[in-house]
């Protein structure tokens, strides 16, 4: 209770349990998550645009504050259910923008949603690595190799290729 600041008996009149003060937390994060996807999402149209915006969009969301980036990617996994339930919707909505990427293609039913989700995993366990491994921690420049996982089975390599060489905002 010292480390958060506050009392046992301020937290008990606020939360239930542990459980219940995560779940809040992560839901509060996940707000704050959506407005700052959503507002990167209003500045562009086409898929790769909106997915390049929400990676940006994600990389500034975890360089604005460390100890989010560690509840959010790394502290989320040993949360109880009901916190990780509010963090898989959050991780839903990434799957479903990523799921788009079916209507660049050819053939829609060539993938399944089961691609998306995956990649999303991929993702997100990536990011956590990056994160663990206080790899410059996460940057803008990690974007270009995500967004080449993405991109890769909707589009094919040579969009995947042309991920890899675009510069961030501002920069080209």
């Amino acid at each position: 209770m010292e480390a958060a600041g506050t009392t046992r008996s301020a937290f008990d009149r606020h939360f239930t349990d542990l459980e219940d003060c995560f779940t809040a937390y992560t839901s509060e994060t996940l707000e704050l998550f959506l407005v700052a996807v959503g507002a990167a999402l209003q500045q562009v149209s086409g898929w790769r645009e909106q997915i390049r915006a929400t990676a940006y969009a994600i990389v500034r969301f975890f360089q604005e504050d460390e100890r989010r980036t560690q509840m959010t990617l790394i502290e989320i996994l040993s949360a109880g259910p009901r916190a990780q339930l509010v963090r898989d919707g959050g991780i839903d909505m990434m799957v479903t923008l990523i799921d788009q990427g079916r209507a660049e293609m050819a053939d829609p039913d060539l993938l399944s949603r089961a691609t998306a989700e995956a990649i999303a995993g991929a993702v997100f366990s990536r990011m956590r690595l990056i994160f663990e491994q206080g790899e410059t921690a996460l940057s803008h420049e990690h974007v270009p190799e995500l967004m080449y996982t993405v991109v890769l089975p909707y589009v094919g390599a040579e969009a995947a290729l042309e991920e890899l060489e675009i510069p961030p905002p501002g920069e080209g």
